[in-house]
């Protein structure tokens, strides 16, 4: 907000001085070549006050400048007109042409007297080419309101039949040639005392098919193995937070004097009742329900705990299944006061695990607020710059 708020009264006094104090009733024309723009002013006389709007040409060109450009001009185009030709005597390929030079403040207008071996554009009909022909070229250049005139010969010559281009033009002399049968057209096998042997091209969908065949196992592989650390570090998350609400329920249970094997049923009928009712699935109740029904199936307390802290992988499970082991051979006071402890303790991750969640929501939204505040920087910024010349 201050940042704006600066930038609003640096705008203000700017405008100012453009419109009143420093305005001497000239207005500042562009370069040459950049072009006319403008200007929206205010008038008051006598028989009208209002806005009206003025439209500011372009600085002309001074004779001696417009001269200079026409020099460079022609010399620009003595050095690209040729292209791939060594000099005017032997003219075989393309020539370069363009419409705009020295930077688009001179514009060209070519010319050339025999349309039928040269087209417009440069290209060179070398079918119509039989023997050497001289061919005068002729450019009208323009800068703003001046023009000068540019004219030179070249020399088109023939390409030789035993070069890359001279085989082309034959190859496509004789396919016109033979293009008379509509049935079929017959390719030429012999060009220029040459033997010619054609083939279709190839295609390679067959190998690239291959090759993605090839890397299909190893992408598959790939993204199962991220697939499987994403899973694994949700569950992690899952059963991180269901630890408070396990340790929680089970001190609160066994505090009451609930035995440790009724206390896990409650607990884990309580969740089944809720997934009944559509409640989401939880890792750490899911792995609390596995050790329920191992103790229903007759394996001892003490066995399912153990088999209860190797399966969660993560050492707050640990430490609780060893607690729970300890009160289950003890059950001594100190054991439930140690168990009272990790609650507190629990609780206390719980909060952490809140405040990073927060952070995280927070930081995801971070980047959707600074687009929308750079949109409202534009919104204000650009219409108020729009305004102002700077000069």
């Amino acid at each position: 907000m201050i940042g704006m708020q600066l930038v609003g009264l640096g705008l203000l006094f700017w405008d100012m001085w453009q419109s009143t104090w420093g305005f001497q009733n000239r207005l500042e024309r562009n370069k040459p070549g950049q072009g006319n723009y403008t200007e929206e002013m205010e008038v008051e006389g006598e028989s009208y006050s209002g806005n009206y709007i003025v439209e500011v040409e372009e600085r002309h060109f001074s004779e001696e400048e417009a001269e200079k450009l026409f020099r460079s001009a022609k010399k620009e185009i003595d050095r690209e007109f040729l292209g791939r030709n060594k000099d005017t005597e032997h003219v075989m390929y393309d020539v370069v042409i363009r419409k705009k030079y020295q930077e688009g403040k001179v514009k060209a207008e070519w010319n050339f007297d025999d349309g039928t071996r040269i087209n417009t554009e440069g290209k060179i009909q070398m079918e119509e080419v039989k023997k050497p022909v001289i061919i005068q070229a002729s450019v009208q250049l323009k800068c703003q309101d001046r023009e000068s005139v540019y004219s030179f010969p070249f020399r088109v010559i023939p390409v030789p039949k035993n070069s890359k281009e001279g085989f082309l033009l034959e190859v496509k002399k004789q396919i016109q040639k033979n293009s008379t049968d509509n049935q079929k057209l017959k390719l030429p096998t012999k060009i220029n005392g040459q033997v010619v042997k054609w083939k279709k091209k190839k295609s390679l969908r067959g190998v690239w098919l291959m090759v993605l065949g090839l890397s299909l196992p190893v992408i598959v592989f790939y993204g199962q193995k991220v697939e499987k650390k994403r899973d694994d570090e949700r569950r992690k998350k899952i059963l991180q937070q269901d630890y408070p609400l396990i340790v929680d329920q089970m001190s609160l249970l066994l505090g009451v004097g609930i035995s440790f094997s009724e206390a896990v049923s409650k607990i884990c009928t309580r969740y089944e009742r809720g997934r009944r009712h559509g409640e989401k699935s939880r890792e750490g109740y899911e792995l609390l329900t596995q050790m329920n029904w191992e103790m229903r199936d007759g394996v001892s307390e003490i066995m399912a705990l153990e088999h209860f802290g190797r399966r969660a992988e993560i050492k707050e499970y640990r430490k609780l299944a060893l607690l729970l082991e300890q009160y289950q051979r003890k059950g001594n006071a100190q054991v439930r006061e140690q168990l009272e402890n990790e609650n507190i303790n629990a609780f206390e991750m719980r909060k952490l695990t809140a405040k990073k969640l927060g952070e995280e929501a927070s930081t995801k939204l971070l980047f959707p607020m600074m687009g929308m505040l750079a949109m409202v920087l534009v919104i204000i910024v650009i219409p108020a710059l729009m305004k102002v010349k700077i000069t």
